[in-house]
This record gives C-alpha cells, sequence and structure tokens, in this order.
C-alpha cells in the first residue's frame, strides 16, 4: 500500500532545496486540464521536475503570474527548455504517494 501526503506538505517538498540552495527533483502525477480549450484528462507522470525559477518568455512582460491565487506551479522538465504550469489540485502523486487534499 502507498502512503499518502498532504496537499500542504506536497507543496513544501516541492518547495524544498538542499543546501547549496538547488531544487531537489521529485517524481509527480498530475491530471492535465486546460478550461480555456475545454481539454484535459490525461494522467501525466513527471520525473525528476523541478519547481521553474527565473523569468521565462518575453523580457519586457509584466504580466504577473499570480501562482498563489491561481493555485498553479511552473514546473521544469527534464529535457524540455520552457516551463509547465500544473494546478497543485491536480497533482495526484508525489514520489510515489498519494496526494490528498
Amino acid at each position: 500500500m502507498q502512503g499518502m501526503i498532504s496537499q500542504a506538505d506536497a507543496l513544501k517538498v516541492m518547495d524544498s532545496r538542499t543546501t547549496a540552495g538547488d531544487p531537489i527533483p521529485v517524481d509527480i502525477t498530475v491530471i492535465t486540464c486546460n478550461l480555456t480549450e475545454d481539454t484535459g484528462g490525461e494522467r501525466r507522470v513527471y520525473q525528476g521536475v523541478t519547481l521553474a525559477g527565473g523569468q521565462f518568455g518575453k523580457k519586457n512582460s509584466v504580466k504577473n503570474p499570480n501562482h498563489f491565487e491561481n493555485g498553479t506551479r511552473n514546473i521544469m522538465v527534464p529535457g524540455k527548455s520552457r516551463p509547465i504550469t500544473i494546478h497543485f489540485d491536480l497533482i495526484t502523486h508525489l514520489n510515489g504517494e498519494r496526494v490528498c487534499p
């Protein structure tokens, strides 16, 4: 039987860093959802992801992603050059443990 972790604890694990300040890679499973295009519902497993840091996209962009208000996080997936935005309510597993709200 797999363990369970609270959503708050899962976010703390994702935010954790090494003593050198580098993000600690995690494995996550998420359900896709795009309300704008009315698509999603696929289960995606990402291994070795870290939270994205820094600015991506247009250098002069003043857009604020409001991650806290929107309940989202940007993650870096190994092999991809751009971050992926995920909604933390749609994370189902973190490092093999079931994430519960």
